[in-house]
């Protein structure tokens, strides 16, 4: 009987909300061009700023990938951010160091949201930036920018463990006597974390398409090895033959 009278006290309680939904139905709206995206439209700015309150909201503009939660948006003071989502756990650490050395796209919000999902917010690269999958040729300067930028990201401490070519961006650079430096930013920091502690999740996709040092990585510890492996092996592929 007791569970009975709870039950109909909370069946009460949900009928008075909907009510006073339907009372004023237009304060409860959504925009209908935001109805097709997830449900936050605001983030809390929580990394690398001394005021962790600030609270920004946003509309999304489209999605970037069929596979992945990740999300074009523009704030409503009109800058444009990435907004992702993913389970289980997020590099945000590895993220903000690899920000701190020049290496990544500034990362502005991470949060947890029900479900054991959470949401990071960051900065988009600059449009000059170019993903090393879409050079159908490395060169020997740009093999050395991609490796010694590996290298940096490494000395501090942390690991990425999924280092594939569409992870890497590279954009060249041309100085006042005409030489051409490259410059490179990692993205996705889904399973990076300090190496020792950093391993890979299950179900890591391997096939001829996403090569990676050994067939079967689930639960294995994530090594600076195994990241210059996956960049040392999209380099080979795509190294520039001198042609005489």
């Amino acid at each position: 009987m007791t569970d009975f009278l709870r039950f109909m006290t909370a069946l009460r309680r949900l009928f008075r909300s909907i009510c006073k939904v339907y009372e004023h139905p237009i304060n409860h709206a959504v925009d209908e061009t935001q109805v097709k995206f997830p449900y936050p439209r605001s983030y809390s700015v929580n990394v690398g700023v001394k005021d962790p309150h600030q609270t920004v909201e946003f509309d999304y503009i489209g999605r970037l990938s069929d596979i992945r939660l990740v999300f074009t948006a523009r704030t409503k003071q009109g800058k444009y951010v990435i907004v992702k989502f993913g389970s289980g756990q997020y590099g945000a650490n590895a993220h903000q160091a690899a920000v701190t050395a020049g290496l990544a796209p500034a990362i502005l919000s991470y949060s947890h949201l029900p479900g054991g999902m959470w949401m990071v917010v960051m900065e988009p690269l600059e449009i000059d930036y170019k993903p090393c999958d879409e050079f159908n040729e490395i060169s020997d300067s740009l093999m050395k920018a991609v490796r010694t930028s590996i290298d940096r990201f490494h000395a501090l401490g942390y690991v990425h463990g999924d280092l594939r070519d569409s992870n890497v961006f590279v954009r060249e650079r041309t100085g006042p006597s005409k030489d051409v430096t490259w410059e490179c930013r990692l993205i996705d920091y889904d399973w990076a974390g300090r190496e020792g502690d950093a391993i890979y999740p299950l179900g890591v996709y391997c096939n001829d398409a996403i090569w990676r040092p050994e067939k079967y990585m689930d639960g294995k510890p994530i090594t600076a090895q195994s990241d210059r492996q996956m960049v040392d092996e999209f380099c080979k592929r795509r190294a520039m033959v001198s042609r005489f």
